[in-house]
């Protein structure tokens, strides 16, 4: 009897020792099957996620395979516009040194176009005065032929008074008187058309020196050469024109008196 309770007992812890352990593997069972749930979660998270990020990296390699045929692109235009740039660079410099090149010359023609302006206000002065001159010669002329003409009007009174019976003057003096007179319209009208003609020269010179100012091809000292070069001609016809009316003074001076019957000789009046 005591071999079976002590069996029984055995049997019994046994019993208790395999229920306890099958607790406890139970509890295990249920920790690994719960472990495994949760990492199946964690997996079917993960799984996604990579999906996810798969499909972000596949989304980043066709983006990056664009941005590097776009930068393919980008270096081929550069390349290509490169020498273009560099062209369009050496252009720019050479329009800048025109530039400069165009700012010297305006300002040379600048300073060229004040010298003229004042060589031709000094021109227009001489014009002036050479008009004034002239002026005051054929005034001179003329005094002298209303003197000429006073005196003989006064010789012909007194010799009218001494001879009241003359009815007339010789052919030889006529003729004198007739040449004189013709003498002095010829230098008067000789006068007229030589200012007349210096006048239509000067304005011809002026106009064509505005032009060459116009143009800025004329330098200033060939201006001035040319200007120059117009006064010595005109200073040698005056001296060819004072020597022919001091001839014909001479000639006016030297006339004998004259006998008239008060008729003034036709052409002397002016």
């Amino acid at each position: 009897m005591k071999t079976l309770e002590i069996g029984v007992e055995t049997l019994q812890q046994e019993k208790v020792a395999l229920v306890t352990e099958r607790d406890e593997l139970k509890a295990k069972l249920d920790a690994s099957e719960n472990n495994s749930r949760m990492l199946s979660e964690q997996v079917t998270f993960l799984n996604e996620r990579n999906s996810t990020l798969s499909k972000k990296c596949v989304d980043l390699l066709d983006g990056s395979k664009e941005f590097r045929e776009k930068a393919t692109i980008y270096e081929d235009e550069l390349k290509r516009i490169k020498p273009r740039y560099e062209e369009m660079e050496a252009n720019f410099d050479a329009i800048n040194e025109k530039n400069r090149n165009y700012s010297t010359r305006i300002n040379m023609f600048e300073m060229r176009e004040r010298i003229w302006i004042k060589e031709k206000t000094e021109m227009e002065e001489r014009q002036k005065q050479n008009a004034e001159n002239w002026q005051k010669i054929i005034a001179d002329i003329r005094a002298k032929h209303e003197t000429e003409i006073t005196k003989i009007r006064h010789q012909q009174q007194q010799q009218q008074q001494q001879q009241p019976m003359v009815m007339g003057i010789s052919k030889a003096e006529k003729d004198n008187v007739d040449r004189h007179s013709t003498d002095l319209r010829l230098l008067l009208d000789s006068i007229r058309k030589f200012h007349n003609s210096e006048v239509e020269n000067f304005s011809k010179k002026i106009e064509h020196l505005e032009k060459i100012a116009a143009n800025k091809k004329h330098p200033s000292s060939q201006i001035k050469q040319d200007y120059d070069d117009s006064i010595l001609d005109d200073d040698d016809d005056v001296v060819v024109l004072l020597n022919s009316n001091t001839s014909i003074n001479n000639s006016i001076t030297n006339t004998e008196p004259i006998i008239n019957t008060g008729q003034q000789p036709a052409g002397i009046g002016i």
